[in-house]
């Protein structure tokens, strides 16, 4: 699932995809 978050930041750059991937990469 780790591209599908690529694309999403890459679709979503303006917003603050970055916030959602440093969460969901803190999960446990």
């Amino acid at each position: 699932s780790g591209s599908i978050w690529v694309m999403f930041h890459l679709k979503e750059n303006m917003m603050p995809a970055h916030e959602q991937i440093e969460r969901v990469k803190n999960l446990p």
